[in-house]
């Protein structure tokens, strides 16, 4: 179904592995037009740089997944980005101008021969506005959760937890002129891609039309498949990412040591620490914490966990529970992390209602108590993972860009034209 002459504007920010992985499968067909980002390398100048003895510090963000003809980088966006830290500005709003400037330099390209644009969320308003006025298809790519769904979640643990997480409880995440961003873009949109059945449910109950929906998950990881890994594995349960309320971290310690979960088992929480000192008081000594670690260093650190915890208050759909699957680890997650279109609970993975300690804890003592069923557990989740790599997703996702490519001609034909 594709359709010759398909030109697409790409606008990514950041270089998420679902954009880049987006951006390879239009070039690889010849269907970008352009790929506008922030500042980054391309593959040949990252290599080379790397080589240099400061390298590896001076190239921290992954190369361009393009060539060079097809990328527009914008790095005035990461100027504003520093600018407004250096000033004493949030993290909020630092992300915002950052957003915008990408948004304002990808808005001058939306023009022919580009027939569709897909924009990230916070980044597209003003490439959409400029799209609609020239009858451009606009597709909309929500990685996560729609915004009030996720402010919903997180009133309620800040309601319950008001002093875990000050990060969480910045002023401007969810202020006025923010929501109106946002919901301009979605009204914009034609199409909204969007990574689990999690975040589909959200945009339902927000009243979008489910014809406007369409839902691709990310996939697991090829190179992470092959390594091997070890038998048996050391009484570790892990957790990767922003140690955060919205993370539900601080329910996860409480469980652990409610359970008492540390006489038998090491909890090893890897990412930064957002949970005040105060709250960490009562769990010193019950968990190993590692603020960071490069990429490259994750597989090891998933290959000797005998379970990843995650209980998110809202996801897309978790990388790190891919990652974790890529290494064979099985997951207890929470269903608001949209590992239920991956895996299935039981089988593959356990999963329980986020904010139900309850729950939490029954997933955690099964895992505690059942090592070899959990391994199982994690077996049978690679083999899933096998099934499901960004080779499948390409592929998947050019085939929705043909049905969008096939609308917008038929839409097109069906409009009169109007002669003077």
């Amino acid at each position: 179904m594709t359709i010759i002459g398909n030109k697409v504007l790409r606008i990514g920010p950041a270089l998420t592995e679902g954009i880049r992985q987006q951006s390879i499968a239009l070039a690889a067909t010849g269907q970008l037009e352009r790929l506008v980002t922030s500042w980054c390398f391309t593959e040949k100048t990252h290599s080379v740089i790397r080589a240099l003895p400061v390298g590896r510090s001076v190239t921290k963000r992954r190369p361009s997944p393009v060539d060079s003809r097809l990328l527009i980088r914008v790095p005035i966006a990461d100027v504003y980005h520093s600018v407004t830290h250096w000033l004493g500005g949030g993290s909020v709003d630092a992300s915002d101008r950052f957003h915008a400037a990408v948004d304002r330099a990808a808005s001058c390209w939306v023009k022919p021969p580009v027939n569709m644009v897909l924009g990230r969320e916070d980044a597209c308003l003003s490439s959409f506005q400029k799209a609609r006025e020239l009858g451009i298809t606009r597709l909309y790519d929500l990685p996560t959760a729609y915004f009030r769904t996720v402010q919903k979640l997180l009133d309620q643990e800040l309601a319950q937890f008001p002093d875990v997480d000050p990060v969480t409880t910045d002023p401007r995440e969810y202020a006025s002129d923010r929501a109106e961003r946002k919901e301009n873009e979605l009204a914009l949109a034609d199409q909204i891609l969007c990574p689990s059945s999690f975040v589909r449910q959200s945009l339902l109950d927000a009243g979008v039309d489910a014809s406007k929906i369409h839902c691709i998950p990310h996939a697991a990881i090829q190179e992470w498949l092959d390594i091997p890994v070890p038998e048996h594995r050391p009484p570790i349960f892990l957790f990767v990412g922003q140690i955060s309320l919205r993370k539900g971290a601080h329910r996860l310690l409480q469980v652990w040591k409610k359970i008492k979960a540390y006489r038998t088992h090491r909890l090893r929480l890897i990412g930064p620490m957002r949970l005040t000192d105060t709250f960490l008081r009562d769990y010193a000594g019950l968990y190993e914490h590692v603020p960071s670690l490069p990429r490259h260093a994750l597989p090891k650190e998933y290959a000797q966990a005998r379970a990843l915890v995650l209980n998110s208050s809202s996801e897309g759909l978790a990388m790190v529970i891919l990652e974790a699957i890529s290494c064979g680890t099985p997951v207890l997650a929470s269903r608001n992390t949209g590992g239920e279109d991956i895996l299935s609970d039981g089988i593959e993975g356990r999963f329980f209602d986020f904010g139900d300690d309850d729950a939490l804890m029954a997933a955690l003592d099964w895992g505690l108590s059942h090592p070899q069923e959990l391994a199982e557990m994690g077996r049978r989740a690679r083999l899933r993972a096998a099934l499901w790599t960004w080779r499948e997703y390409r592929n998947h996702f050019m085939q929705w860009i043909a049905q969008q490519g096939h609308h917008a001609h038929q839409r097109m034909r069906a409009t009169p034209t109007i002669r003077p």
